[in-house]
């Protein structure tokens, strides 16, 4: 779902470069862009347009764990500061320098233009009650309780892609436990190179000493190809 208030399209008279301005709102509003160009001939504007869409953001999933398995415990409340949540996006492709050439559209680039850092701001706060599963190792991380969306499932969030924990200043996530009541624990996130059309899986593993092993694990978005008819009037 696109929310009207997380990202505004800026009117461009260059039809050789989309540039969209994109604000965090509260993490679910996905953003894809592409990119198609041919001579408008009869023939051309008859037939179907194949559009290869790419994710402009990355996606983060969060997940809790307690190494102990007879330990028990509920996540109640969790969010993250440190982020740039106010960028650009500039989308556009190499023109070659003989103009009888074919441009290759398919080898767009894409690029962010990210702006002021915010380390007060609560993001992608997320409340309730969850129950920590036990028994979770590095080794065997596949079992940690995530924590956006509902029981059971595994949901993320989207952000702007930047370096998380990097000079700007730290990432951090906060949280709260059932057990622990009104204590907010904080971890900093790793420092890590957000790329556009990448998940990052944030593991947090909570030992009986309450000291906290962050793991990451990254993945590209699948491909899918869908057979859809997009009708633009």
């Amino acid at each position: 779902p696109i929310n009207e208030k997380a990202f505004t399209v800026k009117n461009s008279s260059d039809v050789d470069l989309i540039s969209i301005d994109y604000k965090v709102v509260n993490g679910s509003e996905d953003l894809m862009v592409a990119f198609w160009k041919r001579q408008a001939t009869e023939s051309v504007i008859k037939e179907r347009v194949p559009m290869v869409f790419h994710h402009c953001l990355s996606g983060l999933i969060i997940k809790v764990g307690l190494t102990d398995d007879s330990s028990t415990d509920s996540i109640t409340e969790l969010y993250i500061k440190g982020l740039t949540p106010n960028g650009t996006m500039l989308y556009t492709y190499e023109t070659p320098e003989d103009p009888s050439s074919t441009i290759d559209y398919d080898s767009a680039t894409m690029k962010w233009v990210t702006e002021t850092f915010d380390s007060s701001t609560e993001y992608y706060k997320w409340t309730g009650s969850k129950v920590i599963a036990g028994g979770v190792t590095s080794s065997n991380p596949g079992n940690a309780t995530p924590v956006f969306g509902g029981d059971g499932t595994e949901h993320m969030v989207f952000t702007i892609p930047q370096t998380c924990s990097g000079t700007r200043g730290n990432t951090v996530i906060y949280f709260k436990t059932k057990q622990g009541g009104d204590a907010v624990q904080a971890v900093k996130i790793p420092q890590t190179e957000w790329l556009p059309g990448h998940i990052y899986t944030y593991t947090l593993l909570i030992s009986p000493t309450s000291n906290i092993e962050v793991l990451i694990s990254i993945k590209d978005w699948e491909a899918v190809e869908i057979n859809e008819d997009i009708h633009i009037v």
